[in-house]
């Protein structure tokens, strides 16, 4: 983590190689039904992209980076179910009008 601190993009290619099958499994087991491709795709690019630009939001004294990501990916993946499956409410008065 201090050579992700420090901006080596050989650590943060690392932890991509190592981890993305992972989170790929996470994102498609929360995605698959509602999700496309690209979606899953994004989801697992969000979580490497918020690690890269904010590594000081992992606490090594709370976890490890595994668990860590495997939660954000999980996240991250929600947050994009619940957009995909939002439902358009039409709000009561504009049934009564119409």
């Amino acid at each position: 983590m201090d050579a992700i601190k420090a901006g080596d993009e050989q650590a943060m290619q690392k932890i991509i190689c190592r981890y993305s099958r992972l989170l790929w499994s996470i994102v498609g087991a929360v995605l698959s039904q509602v999700g496309t491709t690209e979606d899953m795709e994004e989801c697992v690019a969000d979580v490497f992209i918020d690690l890269w630009e904010h590594p000081q939001k992992y606490d090594e004294s709370r976890g490890n980076l595994k668990a860590w990501l495997s939660v954000i990916a999980r996240n991250k993946a929600i947050d994009r179910y619940r957009q995909k499956t939002k439902i358009q409410t039409i709000p009561l008065e504009e049934t009564v009008l119409a």
